[in-house]
């Protein structure tokens, strides 16, 4: 489909469901978080779901280096002021976290 940084091969609120898999905190260490949730926005219909699966906030492998990892909040927080609020929250087996947040359906910010 593309590199969510530079924009993907979708219309406009075409998408139900996008899925960032354990690339939040490396989106964040390359600064490149802002265009990739920015995208995400445009590609989601009103109420599209956004699903954050990354590794926990927790020493050791897998995974990166502790000092990058984010914790749910910390995610929440980098997320949210995109145009999304947050649904819910789960643990996904002993190393990753998923947050569900949904886009806000009236943005004036959205692109």
């Amino acid at each position: 489909m593309g590199d969510i940084t530079e924009g993907v091969l979708l219309n406009d609120e075409e998408a139900d469901i996008v899925l960032m898999a354990n690339i939040l905190h490396g989106l964040v260490v390359a600064e490149g978080a802002e265009p990739a949730l920015r995208e995400a926005n445009r590609i989601l219909k009103p109420h599209g779901l956004l699903v954050v699966v990354d590794f926990k906030k927790i020493s050791g492998p897998p995974g990166p280096r502790y000092s990058i990892r984010l914790s749910l909040k910390e995610a929440e927080a980098i997320v949210s002021p995109h145009g999304f609020e947050t649904k819910e929250h789960f643990e996904v087996g002993p190393y990753h976290y998923a947050i569900v947040f949904r886009r806000k359906a009236a943005d004036p910010k959205r692109f």
